[in-house]
């Protein structure tokens, strides 16, 4: 087979043989065959060369998997290869995928349709990551939340630091009011805070959203999963919100940027004549037609389980906050409201105390005149444990003088509390003999008096015996013979041999 250029070479050479220049020559200078020469000679068109047709392992399966696709759009190609296989597909991986990538660019490209709700009909609501702050010498993320009117295009935003539940929930809220309502439902984008998990229509919703939008009585929608289109009213502002507001802005705190986010949507973003509507955002909030607040509000704190240390702190978020001494190792519930943490115990309706939530991390916090109640509690304390101790024998002044004086033992009261609780289950006798051997050997500590009055009880209960007793217990029971004793004298012979 030759190519065109080869066929185009050919035919020109045969006008040569009009001037005498043979096939046989012609075939001599291309090097090819007399028979080629002359069927290419004889051919007025150039050669095509076809492959035969292969049948592509694909074939027999491609209206299935575009049903699947068309079916579940959201259907990963592992699995449709999966199911196909199971129908006798032999193909690779890579087939499939070469396949299934182009219905996948036609399904993100197809044209959508613009769908308007109805006044108080529908909101949108999404996150959006937008940098890292620092607090107190801590960076965090910042995200923003919006929440979008579908009728009028009312917008709220606020900027926070966290995106769980308890914040998700309080930002609806906050957009509640800055509305002056809300709307029968609201979309979102299958959030964990909302969905925890969905297959299809069989869904999972976050038990903390359910009790929220049962309590305003809202119904929930959740968008086509890979389907962001479906809520662009609130998915296209956050760019808006980047440019026109978020960048080159100053703030001191978020507090402070969300201040100032509240007076831009007040003065700019909701008073400007939108690119869709062509009317601005407030003129048609009237129209909205919200649902009332109705002067309720749904309690979004943070309540945990908290055991209050020895010391009388408890750990919350990276801090510590001091509790009354007599919560010291109890369990106490904390309720956090993003402001204040609000500390309680059992039985009790009011808090034992509270404190402004501290943003930074690694501080021990605690109320001037607690810290002073927490002294003199102490100070009782130790007194009253010095008695005690004290009290048990006679030498047990010298023995506590003696503790407190040791280098070894400077700062580990906790052993006079465990020699304490040792020595009440002795008599004051057995505790007085101990002291006072320790305090011959000046071995101070509660291992010491402990081995001691060990002692003291085996002797009590006829355990403690003198070695040379057992010796003579075990020759006894063996029966050795007595060694014939001779004078020293005799060993003397020896000396001169």
């Amino acid at each position: 087979m030759i190519g065109k250029e080869k066929w185009m070479q050919i035919r020109g050479l045969s006008n040569a043989e009009i001037e005498g220049l043979s096939i046989s020559e012609i075939a001599r200078q291309t090097g090819h065959d007399r028979k080629t020469v002359r069927k290419y000679l004889l051919s007025e068109e150039a050669p095509k060369y076809g492959s035969t047709p292969r049948i592509s392992k694909l074939a027999p399966y491609k209206d299935y998997i575009n049903f699947r696709l068309k079916e579940v759009p959201e259907i990963t190609a592992q699995r449709i290869l999966r199911e196909i296989k199971e129908k006798g597909y032999q193909g690779s991986r890579s087939i499939l995928g070469e396949y299934i990538k182009p219905l996948r660019d036609e399904q993100t490209q197809e044209a959508v349709m613009r769908f308007e709700t109805m006044p108080g009909e529908q909101s949108q609501t999404d996150w959006s990551y937008f940098a890292t702050i620092e607090e107190c010498g801590v960076r965090r993320k910042l995200y923003c939340f919006s929440m979008v009117l579908g009728f009028s295009r009312v917008m709220y935003i606020e900027f926070t630091t966290s995106m769980d539940i308890f914040s998700f929930l309080d930002c609806h809220q906050n957009a509640f009011s800055y509305f002056g309502g809300y709307t029968r439902e609201i979309l979102y984008d299958n959030p964990k805070t909302v969905v925890i998990a969905r297959c299809g229509s069989n869904i999972q919703w976050n038990a903390k959203f359910v009790e929220f939008s049962g309590f305003y009585g809202f119904k929930p929608r959740l968008c086509r999963l890979y389907r962001a289109q479906t809520k662009g009213k609130v998915e296209r502002p956050f760019q808006y919100i980047w440019q026109d507001f978020y960048i080159g802005t100053r703030f001191d705190g978020i507090a402070d940027l969300n201040q100032q986010a509240i007076d831009w949507l007040n003065n700019i973003a909701n008073r400007r004549v939108h690119g869709t509507t062509r009317e601005i955002p407030f003129e048609r909030l009237p129209k909205e037609n919200l649902l009332p607040l109705q002067d309720r509000r749904f309690d979004t704190c943070y309540v945990c389980a908290r055991k209050a240390s020895a010391d009388c702190y408890i750990s919350y978020k990276g801090n510590r906050y001091m509790v009354p001494p007599q919560y010291s190792r109890k369990t106490l519930t904390v309720r956090d409201d993003r402001e204040k943490i609000r500390i309680y115990a059992d039985g009790k309706q009011d808090p034992v105390f509270f404190y402004t939530l501290f943003k930074g991390r690694g501080k021990d916090i605690a109320d001037p005149a607690l810290q002073a109640e927490i002294k003199v509690n102490q100070r009782e304390r130790w007194h009253s444990f010095k008695d005690s101790f004290i009290a048990l024998a006679p030498s047990a002044p010298d023995y506590w003088e003696g503790f407190l004086s040791s280098a070894e033992m400077r700062g580990k009261w906790w052993e006079l509390r465990k020699i304490l609780s040792l020595c009440e289950k002795h008599s004051p006798e057995e505790t007085d003999y101990a002291f006072k051997r320790a305090l011959h050997y000046q071995a101070f500590g509660y291992k010491y008096i402990e081995r001691i009055l060990d002692n003291v009880k085996a002797t009590r209960e006829g355990g403690a015996t003198q070695m040379s007793e057992i010796l003579a217990g075990l020759i006894s029971a063996k029966e050795i013979p007595e060694v014939e004793k001779r004078p020293l004298t005799e060993y003397d012979l020896f000396a001169d041999l």
